[in-house]
């Protein structure tokens, strides 16, 4: 029996709810498809532009990295900061300077300081003095940063940036490296130009000098031996002293933290702030490296440290001397055949000293195998307790021409002659065989300042140092007497002032005194002042003159001249012409003021200096009353240094003389 089928019904619809479903979901994926097609648009566009940037900045360093090569490659160039070019040195900050951090390259001097030298890329030929010019533009090369080529060798371009802006040039050191010290200090930003790539492209770069900077991480190292022990043993002379600087005293506290520190970035676990860190962005690095060359010669250095470890019977024979068969010390270097045939093509050739040298690198020893000199100092140093000393070592043939080297194996070390002074003065006496005149004297007083250049005290045996103090053979000087507006005497008829023959008294030679008869004690880096200890009144009594520690304003040495004997109304002067002197008209500059306060005691302020034009380097101060006499003024000359004018109160004795020698000593240091 056949069965019929169902007569249930189906829903209607169904197909077309699916249809318009899948068309809606085909609508939303075509929108969203749409959508991310913009996106991808622009992220293929930033990423084309990011690559083209980087592929800019790789090009740039390889360009700073050529240019470095190029510029510092040969060892005899040298760099340097345009921050040299500061315009006023008396303050802390760079002045008149807009790019101070721009790096420049130089020529060594690259001969002989007394010979002429040929800049190696066909420059002129210079002397040395050629190069002490503003910015030593002579020897100037190039800037060592992306700049226009106009601006490359312009050693004036980092002193102001006409027209630079943010569309051609860029900030390559800016907030990111020194923090709010850019805000604080803005010309420590530092700006390169933008050097145009292609159509679109731009790339700037600029080299900073590490070389420059003090390392971090040879700061404070641990110790394990005593102060006295570790300067004997030559201990690690590397350290630098950042913990010195604000905010860096834990690489003080803590000395296992200066070789934790591989970037300057790893300060800031060291607990120094960053912004600290960033102060001193030019300041500090840790990736500072070195090669040991002369940039006179181009070459690499030796070390001489094993060579000089030697005692004297095992070094070569190069470098071994033999007393009673050498005749000369021996080289640092082979002699040439123009020096042994003593006809050289360049005359006064400074060469290192070979005894010198070695004998210096071995002073950290308790003995030495160091011949006496003539003064008998010993070749290394002497302790006293911990603190060490050292003797005064000199040649006693020094300065005698066509003498043979007298074997002096040792290191020779004195103080250091830093200043010759010469007071000029005039005074007057009572004359002796005319009652009512007054003897007029010119008169002049030598004062050395001596400087212990070392890092430990030096003492001076007493009279073991002589000195020439005669005035005319150091600067020699003349001058002109006048009676009111007449020419008395002619600078021929005066003759130099010094010399012998024109003088009561004269000193030309001294011998360096403690006073007490003990050894002359310098204290390490001290100057002190020596000069004559009494009035000369005599030949006699200038010939025994000694050179004392400190300074008497009232004591008269050297010489004393006797320009005549006159009353005040012949109103007497002197015209004194220095070795260069110009020709000036006829002074009227008067000693009437000095025979005027001798008789009345008049006011030493109102007293008329003499005519300093015709001194280089000379000036005249009036000075209190004396005794036995009256000082008119005080005319110095400083060896190197313009006449700087001292003014002295009337107080003698070896107190007032050791307090003026503390005094100039500060002013000199």
């Amino acid at each position: 029996m056949k069965r019929s089928a169902s007569n249930s019904s189906q829903p209607k619809g169904f197909a077309l709810v699916v249809t318009l479903t899948m068309m809606i979901l085909l609508t939303v994926l075509a929108v969203g498809l749409l959508s991310l097609s913009p996106v991808a648009l622009r992220t293929v566009g930033h990423d084309a532009a990011l690559a083209e940037a980087r592929a800019n900045a790789r090009l740039a360093l390889m360009l700073a990295l050529g240019e470095l090569q190029k510029e510092m490659g040969p060892d005899m160039r040298v760099s340097a900061e345009a921050a040299l070019f500061d315009q006023n040195k008396e303050t802390d900050a760079i002045e008149g300077v807009a790019q101070p951090h721009w790096l420049a390259s130089y020529h060594s001097w690259g001969n002989w300081l007394n010979a002429d030298y040929a800049l190696p890329d066909g420059g002129s030929t210079l002397k040395i003095q050629d190069t002490y010019d503003a910015r030593r533009s002579k020897m100037f090369r190039h800037w060592l940063l992306s700049l226009p080529a106009d601006m490359n060798a312009d050693d004036k371009a980092p002193l102001a940036l006409t027209g630079w802006n943010d569309t051609n040039s860029v900030v390559l050191v800016g907030e990111g490296s020194l923090g709010d010290n850019a805000q604080h200090h803005p010309d420590q930003v530092t700006r390169a130009y933008l050097i145009p790539i292609g159509k679109t492209g731009k790339q700037a770069w600029w080299i900073g000098p590490e070389n420059h900077k003090a390392k971090i991480n040879l700061a404070k190292k641990p110790r394990t031996l005593a102060s006295d022990a570790w300067e004997a043993a030559q201990g690690d002379t590397a350290e630098v002293g950042v913990g010195a600087l604000s905010g860096f005293d834990p690489l003080d506290s803590n000395a296992t933290l200066a070789d934790k520190l591989i970037t300057p970035n790893s300060l800031r676990p060291a607990k120094v702030a960053a912004d600290r860190v960033r102060e001193h962005f030019f300041d500090l690095t840790a990736h500072s490296q070195g090669v040991i060359t002369s940039v006179r010669t181009g070459q690499l250095k030796k070390d001489l440290s094993l060579l000089f470890e030697k005692p004297n019977s095992n070094l070569p024979s190069p470098y071994r001397f033999t007393p009673g068969s050498d005749i000369r010390e021996p080289s640092i270097r082979p002699m040439t055949a123009e020096l042994q045939a003593k006809n050289p093509t360049i005359a006064n050739r400074q060469f290192a000293s070979w005894t010198n040298m070695r004998h210096f690198y071995r002073m950290y020893r308790s003995g030495s195998d160091a011949t006496l000199g003539g003064t008998h100092g010993a070749g290394s140093l002497n302790w006293a307790g911990s603190k060490p000393w050292t003797d005064y070592v000199a040649s006693t043939s020094l300065g005698t021409w066509g003498s043979t080297w007298d074997g002096s194996n040792n290191y020779w070390r004195s103080p250091i002659l830093a200043k010759i002074t010469f007071i000029y003065s005039l005074i007057s006496e009572p004359s002796a065989t005319q009652p009512g005149k007054y003897d007029c004297f010119h008169v002049y007083s030598p004062v050395f300042t001596l400087w212990n250049p070392y890092n430990t005290e030096m003492r001076v045996p007493d009279g073991k140092i002589q000195y020439l103090t005669s005035a005319y053979k150091v600067w020699p000087n003349t001058g002109e007497f006048w009676l009111g507006n007449t020419l008395s005497k002619t600078a021929d008829q005066m003759g130099a002032f010094g010399q012998f023959g024109y003088s009561q008294g004269i000193v030309t030679q001294s011998f360096l005194r403690s006073g007490n008869g003990h050894d002359i004690v310098f204290a390490p880096g001290e100057f002190r002042v020596f000069s004559l200890a009494a009035r000369i009144s005599d030949g006699t009594g200038a010939a025994a003159a000694d050179l004392v520690p400190g300074f008497d304003p009232q004591a008269i040495g050297g010489e004393k001249k006797l320009y005549g004997t006159y009353r005040q109304q012949d109103n007497p002067g002197v015209n004194l012409r220095g070795p260069n002197h110009r020709s000036h008209p006829a002074p009227r500059r008067s000693l009437r003021h000095l025979l005027r306060t001798h008789v009345d005691g008049g006011n030493a302020e109102d007293r008329l200096p003499l005519r300093p034009a015709l001194l280089p380097r000379i000036g005249f101060q009036p000075v209190r009353k004396g005794h036995g006499g009256t000082v008119l003024g005080i005319a110095e000359r400083s060896a190197g240094h313009p006449g700087g004018l001292r003014r002295h109160a009337d107080q003698p004795g070896l107190a007032r003389r050791r307090q003026v020698e503390q005094q100039t000593a500060r002013r000199n240091v």
